[in-house]
């Protein structure tokens, strides 16, 4: 019964000629055309579209249904794959021309965020996409099925649209779209290569340039500080020196950023919001920071001071605002929190130039206890670090079985 429907091709691709004919006389017309009456032709054109491509669908169903039954298709496919390779060359056309057009307007939107007009013709443009993108999908789906190569327009697709499907993972259509963006980075390249380099080279320069003015103002506070008498712990100091070169530092990357066209505006505002993110992850750490602040005000401790803290003892080397480094007598370094320093008693044993030592010694029960005081006083009386007021003290402390234990109070 087939053989009796010969004609049909012949009358579906008329079809297609005459709406082909009916869209271009449309398309024409539509630069006369404007509101209400723009709007409606717009829609009568996508109508006529899509009823063309249901008509190649429909024929592309006809010719699979022929060679199922081992019918010829001599005549029916060779046209229906040249209107297919037409349609989707013009589709193709279009979607690069919109996708254009898209980066176009969001570069102006950029600069104009409330043109209420750019954003009806952004959102228009991106409808206009979306209609060209999916007519393509269904134009790649039909060359497929009559074995039409299709690579270029998936690979397209896949540019466009930003989604990878499964059909489109094949080893042409990634081909494809490698040697896309190899070509791509080369022309960026060729394009914005010496001005790339000519802003890295200036990053850098200027980084270099603020390392060494850091250095140098840290030199300047150093000194400052060391000659002015102002009565600041070397603590203090040395948190000013260090925090006076980061200041410099961070002026100096931040003019580097903008050298190189970085907006600082938008990265200060990130800053603040990560700032406040960081803020509460890290509530341990900021306690650490106010009690480092703490001591650096009120001054319990100083570098090189022996004290007793958080169950540490030792010899104060370093500090910052979140630890304090203590070397211990047996050459152990201790980094304790600041927040466990400042939380707990702080014994400082060298904070007074004066302070009394108790010595214990012990004799034998037969031994003449007012000799021993004597010659305990006239020792200590004979050390050049012992102050004659207040005067030494030597008394008995405690009888043992094997000993009497005086106590000496220079």
């Amino acid at each position: 019964m087939l053989e009796e429907f010969r004609w049909l091709g012949r009358a579906v691709y008329a079809r297609v000629d005459e709406l082909d004919k009916k869209i271009v006389t449309s398309t024409t017309n539509l630069e006369t055309k404007q509101g209400p009456d723009l709007v409606l032709a717009d829609s009568v054109i996508n109508k006529l579209e899509s009823t063309r491509d249901l008509f190649l669908r429909a024929m592309v169903g006809h010719i699979e249904t022929r060679e199922s039954l081992g019918l010829t298709t001599e005549h029916t496919l060779p046209p229906l794959k040249l209107r297919l390779i037409l349609q989707a060359e013009s589709v193709a056309g279009r979607l690069v021309f919109v996708s254009t057009l898209l980066k176009d307007l969001d570069q102006r939107l950029a600069q104009d965020k409330d043109n209420s007009d750019l954003l009806i013709v952004r959102k228009q443009a991106s409808e206009w996409h979306q209609h060209n993108l999916h007519r393509l999908r269904e134009l790649v789906s039909l060359m497929g099925r009559v074995e039409l190569p299709g690579a270029d327009y998936r690979s397209l697709i896949v540019r466009e649209s930003g989604v990878i499907s499964v059909d489109m993972m094949r080893p042409d259509v990634m081909k494809d779209i490698i040697t896309v963006r190899l070509g791509e980075a080369k022309d960026f390249v060729g394009q914005r290569g010496p001005d790339i380099v000519l802003n890295v080279l200036v990053f850098f320069g200027i980084l270099l340039l603020f390392r060494v003015l850091s250095r140098l103002f840290r030199r300047r506070v150093e000194i400052t500080l060391g000659g002015s008498k102002w009565n600041i712990s070397r603590l203090l100091k040395d948190m000013l020196v260090n925090f006076s070169g980061i200041v410099v530092m961070a002026i100096g990357l931040l003019l580097a950023l903008a050298q190189i066209g970085i907006s600082l505006g938008p990265m200060l505002a990130g800053l603040g919001l990560a700032g406040f993110i960081v803020g509460i992850a890290l509530q341990d750490t900021l306690a650490n920071f106010a009690s480092g602040a703490m001591i650096l005000i009120y001054r319990p401790y100083d570098v090189e001071d022996f004290v007793e803290v958080a169950g540490a003892a030792g010899v104060v080397k370093k500090m910052t605002l979140v630890s304090t480094t203590v070397i211990t007598f047996d050459n152990q370094t201790l980094v304790v929190p600041n927040s466990k320093i400042w939380g707990d008693v702080i014994k400082n044993v060298t904070a007074q130039r004066v302070r009394r030592v108790d010595l214990q010694f012990g004799i034998g029960h037969s031994e003449d206890i007012e000799q021993a005081e004597r010659i305990l006083a006239e020792a200590a009386d004979a050390h050049e670090l012992v102050l004659h007021s207040p005067d030494t003290t030597v008394n008995v402390d405690s009888l043992r079985d094997s000993s009497v234990n005086l106590i000496l109070r220079p």
